[in-house]
């Protein structure tokens, strides 16, 4: 099996798949193929391994606070939301400062509906859901 992580290449357009015989040419039959085709990891609802604590709060009018308070990590981190079919809406980085990464999300342009949140990075993040009135 052949793996093509984070290529940068594009899955529209036509794809052909070549088969050589480099075996002493004697012929052969491809019996199954197939060809996976994902951007992203699958997101589980509250799966969470950063160290701190992790909040999303509810400020009313689709308007929500997202916090991690955490002593384990300085590193800027990715923030991503996504739709309930997993399709991403927004990205942004968030810096840490004093401790805090904090970040205003505006969900109000945003049909009603659950939508999950995530931070962190490749190797640490966590998830949670929210739910858009």
């Amino acid at each position: 099996m052949r793996k093509f992580i984070d290529a940068g290449l594009s899955s529209k357009g036509n794809w052909r798949l070549y088969i050589e015989d480099d075996q002493d040419e004697d012929g052969g039959n491809l019996i199954s193929w197939f060809i996976e085709l994902c951007n992203k990891k699958t997101l589980f609802i509250e799966e969470n391994n950063l160290e701190g604590d992790f909040k999303i709060l509810n400020d009313g009018n689709n308007q929500f606070e997202i916090t991690l308070s955490t002593t384990a990590l300085s590193e800027d981190l990715d923030l991503y939301i996504y739709d309930a079919l997993g399709q991403s809406l927004l990205w942004d980085r968030i810096r840490n400062e004093n401790g805090t990464y904090r970040y205003d999300l505006n969900m109000s342009y945003a049909s009603p509906g659950v939508y999950i949140i995530r931070l962190g990075d490749n190797s640490v993040f966590a998830t949670k859901r929210i739910i858009v009135k």
